[in-house]
């Protein structure tokens, strides 16, 4: 059996072994990107809103009003995109 073959059989048992598994493990596993994608869209949240502050307060206000929404939207996409992806992979 030479390298590239055994390399695959290895990948092949990790993602059975992640699907089989332990769930804690794998829910660990897999929602570590979400967390980190979660903790960029906060600092990016967190720098946007210190910036409009420095126009002032009527500015914040108006993101402040509009932050609701727009977090409605967002996860109303990603509700969309999770399920669109979960229904594709079930093909």
């Amino acid at each position: 059996m030479d390298n590239s073959s055994k390399s695959s059989n290895m990948k092949l048992n990790k993602n059975v072994e992640l699907l089989l598994g332990d769930y804690k493990k794998a829910v660990i596993k897999l929602s570590i990107p979400n967390m980190i994608a979660m903790l960029i869209q906060t600092l990016y949240n967190l720098v946007d809103a210190v910036w409009v502050a420095g126009l002032g307060p009527s500015s914040l206000a108006g993101m402040g009003l509009f932050f609701p929404i727009y977090m409605i939207v967002i996860s109303i996409a990603t509700g969309i995109a999770v399920g669109t992806s979960s229904a594709i992979a079930r093909r």
